[in-house]
């Protein structure tokens, strides 16, 4: 099965917040890229985060001029993380969770329409996954982030041939083949794809199916409706077609939690690696 790994950028924005006992870490990966943006042509910022009020003005400010000057952001976030706690703010030692920072990248991507790609290089960073939703729109179309501590030596040594890679070659998955052994890589339809395939093997198959076809019976039957022999061989046709996967589940997953963003994924494709599980 394929998946769409393409996104249309044409800014990279690093956001920082370093502690003053640091040392100036962040100083290598921000020379880095702001000599690739002159050789690969496009638009860097470095922001320095101060408080968290000011992070969430900067990424509310983000949001204002991707729907008002068309910009296209890779949001890299540079920043000390806990698991349990969210990302720091170096300076005044504030904290924004994992569940507060999800709603701000949720809004940023609803306007790209599922085109946010975003790199963490804060440890734990890979929690900000733990906020999706199937029923809400992803928060991004991609994440590349480490579900671990990481230290600044790691960064420092793999930042730059990962964004090499990935304006050399135009592809997500190939830059994070260069840093893949401790950063981990969620992908948005790679998720609902996961995600309609447990839902099919646990609602949609086997004994499951058919306890859920009889509960549904007897609610109608429950509900009023007379359990004559043709009532109920029309009952278990409309309640067989009606949990049965089709594309237009597949389809409606696409509008919401993929914000629209066209797949090269049927549903069929979903049923067969259902079946192939069974192998």
């Amino acid at each position: 099965m394929q998946f769409d790994s393409s996104f249309s950028m044409n800014t990279v924005l690093l956001i920082t917040s370093d502690r003053e006992n640091d040392g100036g870490q962040t100083s290598r990966l921000d020379a880095d890229l702001k000599l690739l943006s002159e050789v690969q042509d496009f638009v860097y910022w470095h922001q320095d985060i101060t408080s968290k009020a000011n992070f969430i003005e900067f990424l509310n400010n983000v949001n204002e001029t991707v729907r008002s000057d068309g910009m296209k952001p890779i949001l890299h976030l540079h920043m000390h993380g806990s698991a349990s706690n969210g990302l720091e703010i170096g300076t005044t030692g504030e904290l924004i969770s994992w569940e507060e920072l999800t709603p701000l990248l949720r809004n940023i991507n609803i306007s790209l329409k599922n085109n946010l790609c975003v790199i963490s290089t804060a440890c734990y960073g890979l929690h900000l996954i733990r906020d999706i939703e199937i029923l809400k729109e992803t928060p991004y179309f991609c994440l590349i982030a480490a579900q671990e501590e990481i230290s600044f030596g790691y960064i420092d040594d793999r930042a730059s041939v990962f964004y090499k890679t990935l304006f050399d070659e135009s592809s997500i998955d190939s830059a994070h083949g260069k840093v893949s052994d401790i950063f981990k890589y969620y992908h948005s339809e790679k998720m609902l794809v996961i995600v309609l395939g447990k839902y099919i093997l646990q609602k949609c198959k086997g004994r499951t199916k058919n306890e859920r076809k009889e509960r549904l019976i007897t609610e109608a039957i429950t509900g009023g409706i007379e359990p004559t022999t043709e009532n109920l061989k029309e009952l278990r046709k409309l309640i067989k077609e009606h949990i049965s996967p089709d594309q237009e589940l597949l389809d409606r997953y696409v509008q919401t939690f993929l914000i629209g963003k066209a797949v090269n994924i049927t549903m069929n494709d979903i049923l067969d690696l259902v079946e192939a599980s069974y192998t």
